[in-house]
C-alpha cells in the first residue's frame, strides 16, 4: 500500500450529492417515470442532471483513486447501500430484464421453465412489461438461476415483492464482491467498482443477474489455492449463465503441475452444472431457449462483428450471408486469440486473472453476436485483481465502452 495515501473523507455533503444523482437517475428511469405523471421535459432534465452529476463525481473519484487513499471496506459497502436505496424502491432505469426474471419465476412455479414459455401465463400483467419476442421462448438461463426462480416463486407471486427480492439479493452480491475484492486490491480501486454509476445501475437498478456471475468468478479466482472451493464457485457461475465455462481452461493451467487438482476441478465444477440441470432435463429442448437467444445478432456498431457484417461486401465480395460471414470470421479470430492467451499463460508470460479477463473480453468483442452493456459486469471486478496501473486503465476502457454502447443502443 502507498504509505503516502491519505484517508478518504466521506462526509454528509458527498453522500447527499451521490444520493441526489442516484435519486434523479432512478426517478427518471425508463420504467419508473410513467408512474410520476410529470412533464416529459422535467423527466428528461432529471435524467441528464442525474447522469451528469454521477459522471462528475465518478471522474473525481477516478482522479482521487490514481493518487491513492485509504478507506475502510465497511464504509465502502455502507456508501454503496446508501447510493442504491433509490434503485431498490423504483423500477428499472435502462432495461426491463427484471420483469423477464419475474415472468421466469412465475413460469418456474408452474413447471419446467425449459419447456413452458411466458405465454403460459395468459393475461398476466407482467407480460406487458416483457419484450414480446420473449413470450414464446423458454428459459435461456442456466439451471441454478431457474432453481432460484422456482424457490422464490413458492414464496410469493407478487411482482413488486419479487423485484425487491431480486434487487436486494443483487445488492448483497455486489457487497459480497466488494468484501472479497478488498482482500486483493487497494481501497482506492475498490471504490471505482463499488460506487461506479455503471455498476450500481446495471447490478442494482436493473438487477441483471450478471452480478451473480461476477461474484462466482471473483470467488473462483480468490479461492485458487483451494481447488474444491474454487471449482464449486466457478461451477455455480457456469450454472447461472454458461459463459464462464470459457474461464475453465485458463484456470486448469494454474494447476498444470498437479493432475489430481485438475481432476478435482473438472469434476466439482461440472458436477454443480449437472446436478442443478438434472431436475429440469428435457432432452435437447432444455437448450432451446439458449439456442434461440444465440440466434440473435446484436453486436454493438463499433464491435468487430458489426464491422465484419457491414464490410462483408468488401471482405467477401457479397458472396456470403453478412451475418454468417461476421459470425464465422469473428469466431475464428476469437479462437486464435484464445489459443494465444493459453499459450502465454502456459509460458507464464501472462497472469491468470489477465488470461480470464482477456478471454471473456475477446469473446464479447469478437465471438458474441448478442452483446449488452450489463455483460461488462463480468469484467469490471476482475481488473481489481491486477496491479494498480492496469486496473485503472482497464476500468477506464470498460467505462468508455459502456458509455459508447449505451449511446448506440439508445440511438438506434
Amino acid at each position: 500500500m502507498n504509505g503516502r495515501a491519505n484517508n478518504f473523507p466521506v462526509n454528509i455533503w458527498g453522500l447527499v450529492l451521490g444520493l441526489l444523482a442516484t435519486t434523479a437517475i432512478a426517478i427518471s428511469g425508463d420504467f419508473t417515470r410513467p408512474f410520476w405523471n410529470l412533464p416529459v421535459g422535467l423527466m428528461d432534465f432529471l435524467r441528464w442532471f442525474g447522469w451528469l452529476l454521477a459522471t462528475v463525481i465518478f471522474l473525481w473519484l477516478f482522479y482521487q483513486a490514481k493518487k491513492g487513499f485509504e478507506i475502510k471496506t465497511k464504509t465502502i459497502i455502507l456508501v454503496s447501500i446508501i447510493l442504491s436505496l433509490p434503485f431498490l424502491i423504483t423500477y428499472s432505469v435502462l432495461t426491463g430484464d427484471v420483469f423477464a426474471y419475474v415472468a421466469n419465476i412465475k413460469v418456474s412455479a408452474l413447471g419446467n421453465p425449459y419447456v413452458l414459455t411466458p405465454a403460459y401465463l395468459g393475461n398476466d400483467l407482467i407480460l406487458k412489461l416483457v419484450d414480446p419476442a420473449w413470450h414464446s421462448w423458454p428459459s435461456a438461463f442456466g439451471p441454478l438461476w431457474n432453481i432460484f426462480s422456482k424457490l422464490v416463486g413458492y414464496i410469493t407471486q407478487r411482482p413488486d415483492i419479487l423485484i425487491l427480492i431480486i434487487k436486494t439479493l443483487s445488492l448483497a452480491a455486489l457487497c459480497f464482491c466488494v468484501k472479497i475484492l478488498a482482500k486483493k486490491t487497494q481501497p482506492a480501486l475498490l471504490v471505482l467498482f463499488a460506487w461506479s454509476p455503471i455498476v450500481l445501475v446495471e447490478a442494482v437498478a436493473d438487477a441483471h443477474n450478471d452480478i451473480f456471475i461476477a461474484l462466482g468468478l471473483v470467488l473462483a479466482l480468490y479461492w485458487l489455492k483451494k481447488p474444491i472451493k474454487s471449482s464449486l464457485a466457478l461451477g455455480a457461475s457456469i450454472a447461472l449463465k454458461y459463459i464462464p465455462i470459457l474461464a475453465l481452461p485458463a484456470i486448469l493451467l494454474n494447476y498444470q503441475k498437479s493432475r489430481k487438482d485438475i481432476g478435482k476441478y473438472i469434476f466439482f465444477s461440472l458436477a454443480v452444472v449437472i446436478i442443478t440441470l438434472t431436475p429440469f432435463w428435457a432432452g435437447m429442448n432444455t437448450f432451446r431457449g439458449l439456442g434461440l437467444q444465440s440466434g440473435l445478432f446484436f453486436p454493438p456498431i463499433f464491435f468487430p462483428q458489426s464491422i465484419l457484417y457491414y464490410g462483408s461486401y468488401f471482405f467477401a465480395g457479397g458472396n456470403f450471408n453478412p451475418e454468417v460471414f461476421a459470425r464465422t470470421i469473428g469466431l475464428v479470430i476469437f479462437l486464435g486469440i484464445f489459443v494465444y492467451i493459453l499459450y502465454r499463460l502456459r509460458q507464464k508470460r501472462l497472469e491468470l486473472v489477465e488470461a480470464v479477463f482477456f478471454t471473456l473480453a475477446a469473446y464479447l468483442f469478437f465471438a458474441a453476436a448478442y452483446v449488452q452493456t450489463w455483460y461488462l459486469l463480468w469484467l469490471l471486478p476482475l481488473v481489481l485483481f491486477l496491479e494498480k496501473p492496469k486496473a485503472v486503465k482497464y476500468t477506464a476502457i470498460l467505462s468508455i465502452v459502456w458509455i459508447a454502447q449505451l449511446i448506440v443502443t439508445k440511438s438506434f
